[in-house]
């Protein structure tokens, strides 16, 4: 077993499997046009989950603002082990966790 910080995918699954424990089906997309396609596709999507930092051209801020857009009755629920995001660069509906340790966290106590 190995030590230190985890990698993205072992994060990604710590946290569908906290959803998964409370009744919430996870959708995992590579970047952020796999995640817009799977909002057209899957119009009962409710929540999207993203990290500031993404693969590919769009970062999850930029992400969350164009699902805002496009999709306004979705909850967006913005993540970053790295950056902070004030409240004033959220998009309505938007919510920012300091890091994907304090969403996990955040779904095993509430």
């Amino acid at each position: 077993m190995g030590f230190g910080r985890p990698t993205a995918s072992r994060r990604i699954g710590a946290a569908a499997d906290a959803l998964a424990a409370r009744g919430i089906v996870a959708w995992e997309a590579g970047d952020a046009h796999e995640a817009l396609n799977a909002l057209n596709q899957h119009p009962s999507i409710g929540l999207l989950f993203t990290d500031v930092n993404m693969p590919g051209e769009m970062s999850g801020i930029d992400l969350a603002r164009r699902v805002n857009k496009v999709r306004p009755d979705i909850e967006l629920i913005i993540t970053s082990g790295a950056t902070i995001i004030a409240d004033d660069d959220l998009p309505d509906r938007g919510t920012f966790l300091g890091s994907p340790t304090q969403w996990i966290g955040w779904c095993r106590l509430s």
